[in-house]
């Protein structure tokens, strides 16, 4: 009965430690890429000139861009995390290339039509990436929890009539889950 007693208490503190970790990681990424992201909104929108307009850019394609990796980081599995913003600068940066790759230095309406169209797709792209990186983040927690764990059970040896209690300990990073 004792034995029992003891798998469950360990059972649930694992399960509010990783409650506690994916709610602390789930706003940590979720701040890391709004407050970023709203600060180059605002700044843009605050002034005409070039300078604040470039620093803006500097600052939203932060937040978007690199964010995320800083749930994944409080979470202890920033690998994954940077494979997200990898994913996320190549379809950023893919998508302005080719929009200017379609339209050069001078275009015509259809051309700058098409090239918008394929900027916004890679933008598009590039924002799916920002959300289901957040919104996979404890799913992640999770499997990377599990992969480090600490299992107690009772057992009963037959052969010996012993009854006590064994345990696993198991620390893998590899094979984060997605």
């Amino acid at each position: 009965m004792h034995a029992v007693l003891l798998l469950l208490l360990v059972a649930t503190a694992q399960d509010s430690s990783t409650a506690a970790l994916e709610r602390r990681a789930v706003t940590t990424g979720v701040l890391a890429t709004t407050i970023p992201v709203a600060a180059g909104l605002m700044l843009a929108s605050s002034s005409d000139d070039y300078n604040n307009q470039a620093a803006a850019g500097l600052v939203l394609t932060f937040g978007v861009l690199v964010g995320p990796v800083f749930g994944y980081g409080e979470a202890g599995i920033s690998g994954r995390g940077w494979e997200g913003a990898a994913l996320r600068t190549v379809t950023f940066v893919g998508g302005t290339a080719a929009a200017i790759a379609i339209c050069g230095e001078y275009c015509s309406g259809d051309q700058e039509q098409a090239a918008m169209m394929v900027f916004r797709v890679g933008l598009l792209l590039t924002m799916a990436s920002v959300v289901y990186d957040l919104g996979r983040l404890p799913h992640n927690i999770r499997a990377h929890e599990a992969k480090r764990r600490l299992t107690i059970a009772p057992f009963y040896s037959p052969g010996e009539r012993r009854v006590g209690l064994g345990g696993h300990f198991t620390l893998s990073s590899r094979g984060l889950g997605r």
